[in-house]
């Protein structure tokens, strides 16, 4: 399958991602865990471009300094190409009810140790959690959902 992406990001980028392709972004402050994220043709309902660009200006904003990180955004134009079998749908109904199914079990499992649910709670968790027990077939895999999307690493161009 082909899609065609947006990602929207800090100008100084531009030149890295150009001569080496994006750099999945790590760590577990994402809502797909780690990965690099698009805005696709055929989900979203928006201009894609401007999302992209709404996306990469409210990651410029850094909480704890309370100021911006960049004030120059670019968004970079993507053809992405995936197997559709490595592709978790979440518009799908039975990959929804695996997906919330996890989901409630973790968080089952957060509130009987005690814990609070708060802010720091994302849906990463649940993802990572499907890819590490081959919950879902393939190890590789793209995430679809009506925002937000993951994919891994293809070929781009500046808009």
């Amino acid at each position: 399958m082909t899609y065609l992406g947006y990602h929207g990001t800090n100008e100084q980028n531009e030149k890295n991602i150009l001569s080496m392709n994006f750099r999945k972004s790590t760590g577990d402050n994402h809502w797909f865990g780690e990965g690099i994220y698009f805005f696709i043709d055929g989900i979203n309902a928006e201009s894609l471009d401007n999302l992209a660009a709404q996306w990469a200006i409210d990651q410029a904003w850094d909480n704890k300094d309370r100021k911006l990180k960049y004030t120059n955004y670019i968004v970079l134009k993507a053809t992405i190409h995936l197997a559709p079998e490595t592709i978790f749908d979440l518009r799908d109904e039975n990959n929804n009810r695996i997906f919330n199914q996890v989901r409630n079990k973790i968080l089952e499992a957060i509130k009987d140790k005690g814990k609070i649910i708060n802010g720091d709670y994302k849906d990463s968790i649940v993802f990572k959690y499907i890819q590490e027990k081959r919950i879902y077939s393939s190890w590789h895999t793209t995430y679809l959902q009506d925002t937000f999307e993951y994919f891994e690493l293809y070929n781009n161009m500046r808009l």
